[in-house]
């Protein structure tokens, strides 16, 4: 769950603001979560201008393959994106079309 209160950009410092709205989330999701004690947290949420994934192949360096900005979505599209950066690597065409 990302600050809502987080600007874009890219900073590593941390922030703790938001950890009770965070806790209240994850008690009823995942209660053992909410039990754990954090005092700050610093990461990085990449997000992409439409939410959606960045999934393929560079056109100007050769074999750069690349998947990002899932925008909190990355672990539940994992095995999906999985298949689909093994058969980029491998030269197949991908289990799902990733060309916009």
């Amino acid at each position: 769950m990302p600050d809502p209160d987080e600007k874009p950009g890219f900073s590593t410092e941390t922030t703790d603001g938001w950890i009770g709205a965070l806790l209240d989330v994850a008690s009823h999701r995942a209660p053992i979560i909410a039990d754990a004690a954090s005092a700050a947290v610093g990461r990085l949420y990449e997000v992409s201008p439409d939410h959606n994934a960045l999934i393929g192949e560079a056109d100007t360096v050769s074999r750069f393959l690349y998947a990002t900005g899932f925008s909190g979505h990355g672990f539940l599209q994992g095995p999906t994106v999985g298949e689909i950066m093994r058969d980029l690597v491998l030269k197949h065409p991908p289990v799902v079309d990733v060309t916009r």
